[in-house]
């Protein structure tokens, strides 16, 4: 059966209103990361760290509101949605985000700005999906946010070869292997996503 048309789908997804609130969140990240970075008490662009990992994570919020909606009746056709309409659902819903957080922090970009958040609105966004898929979808927000408040408060001062793994979110954005953990949650939510869809 086919997958119903895209504009009601939209709309019960809450799609035009994620798009206007990822922009909020854009300029927000801009602003706040700006203001940050040119205090004098605070130690130049290395003070972005709560907007390097804030904005991601209100990215993956708000990705989680577009995985399910309130009409029943619509939802019941959601399984029947081909595999390539939840691809594109799931790279649209990370990179387009990444995209507008990286255009608001390209100052400074390798300091906890367009790289680390592209690799934290990534990670988060695959955290996500992975979770729709294994607990129920209306808590698919909820992982993403425990793991970004633990890593926040764990790791902001730790050092050592291992903290890249475990709090790969306070990283800065120089290729380590906080990338390749954000990639490797990509990947998985993803995938999973795109054969499985949202465990309801």
């Amino acid at each position: 059966m086919s997958a119903p048309p895209v504009h009601p789908f939209a709309h019960a997804r809450r799609l035009p209103a994620t798009a206007l609130w990822v922009a909020a969140v854009a300029v927000g990240a801009w602003l706040a990361g700006d203001w940050l970075a040119s205090r004098p008490y605070f130690p130049g662009p290395s003070a972005r760290v709560p907007v390097a990992v804030g904005g991601p994570l209100l990215a993956a919020v708000l990705l989680a509101r577009t995985l399910a909606g309130d009409d029943p009746d619509l939802e019941r056709t959601a399984p029947r949605f081909t595999p390539a309409f939840r691809t594109l659902h799931a790279l649209l819903g990370a990179s387009v985000p990444a995209l507008a957080l990286a255009l608001a922090l390209l100052a400074d970009p390798a300091v906890f700005g367009a790289a680390a958040v592209v690799r934290n609105t990534l990670g988060l966004a695959g955290l996500t999906l992975l979770a729709a898929v294994l607990v129920p979808v209306h808590l698919a927000w909820a992982p993403a946010t425990l793991v970004t408040f633990a890593t926040y408060l764990a790791a902001g001062h730790a050092d050592g070869a291992g903290v890249a793994w475990w709090g790969w979110l306070v990283r800065p954005g120089g290729a380590d292997a906080s990338w390749a953990v954000a990639g490797v949650l990509l990947t998985a939510g993803a995938f999973l996503y795109t054969r499985r869809g949202v465990s309801r």
